[in-house]
This record gives C-alpha cells, sequence and structure tokens, in this order.
C-alpha cells in the first residue's frame, strides 16, 4: 500500500471517527516494515520542511489557500481554511500486509522527543508516545 492508498482510507475513517468541532493539521507518512522499521524525524524535517513547519505552527493563526483545480472530478469545498490553535498530528501507518493499526503523534510531543534526542520512530515509541486507532 502506498501513501495515496493510505489517504483515501484515512479520509474515510476521518469522516466517520473525527472528533465532532476538532481542527488539526495532519501529516501522513507510511513505513513499509518490509523496506524499514522506523520514519526519520530527521530526513522528513530536511525534506519536507514546509510540511512539518507547517504543522509547528498549528498553534498559530495559519490561512491556506486551496487551489480551484478539481482532483478526480470533485469540486474544492472552499477557497480558504483556517486554523487557529490547532494541533499537528503526524499520522504513522507500519504498513505490512493485513495490518490496520495507524498511529497518531501530536507535534507537540515529536517536538519534545527530539529535544530529548529521537529522531527515528518506529512502532515501540508509537506505542507508548502516540494515539492508536484501527482503519478499515
Amino acid at each position: 500500500m502506498n501513501e495515496a492508498q493510505f489517504t483515501t482510507k484515512l479520509l474515510k475513517w476521518i469522516e466517520n471517527k473525527w472528533p465532532k468541532g476538532l481542527s488539526a493539521g495532519i501529516e501522513v507518512k507510511i513505513v513499509d516494515l518490509s523496506k524499514r522499521k522506523s520514519f526519520s524525524l530527521l530526513t522528513w524535517i530536511k525534506n519536507q520542511n514546509h510540511q512539518s513547519m507547517f504543522l509547528r505552527k498549528c498553534g498559530k493563526v495559519l490561512a491556506y489557500k486551496i487551489p480551484d483545480d478539481t482532483a478526480y472530478g470533485v469540486q474544492r469545498p472552499f477557497d480558504i481554511t483556517v486554523h487557529s490553535q490547532d494541533p499537528g498530528y503526524l499520522i504513522i501507518y507500519f504498513y505490512k500486509r493485513g495490518e490496520k493499526k495507524f498511529y497518531m503523534l501530536e507535534i507537540s510531543k515529536i517536538d519534545l522527543l527530539m529535544k530529548e534526542g529521537l529522531t527515528l520512530i518506529d512502532e515501540e515509541v508509537c506505542k507508548y508516545h502516540a494515539f492508536q486507532y484501527k482503519i478499515n
């Protein structure tokens, strides 16, 4: 399963299970356990700095323009989304065949872990520091 396929499933989960009234910034990552066992925070911040910075700013007012083009024939619901003092999350899916659980780490928790010297996140770290959910 790739990130796009998981994100499609995650969107369905969010529509059905996400707490009403809670807005958030979310970044989605997949770790294919047949290739590696952990997710590198340093590589993420280095290669996708704009995304990690976006999530860190979720404690402040952040406005984002949604492009007007359509995706899969579906018109965008509105032009701008605004986040103010919303939490930011990194969702990690450690992929192996038949696995349905994923982990949601608060960005503020990731910042604390990095200050303590943690640069790799594996499933054991997630079991202790993240919210765990199942996806269909």
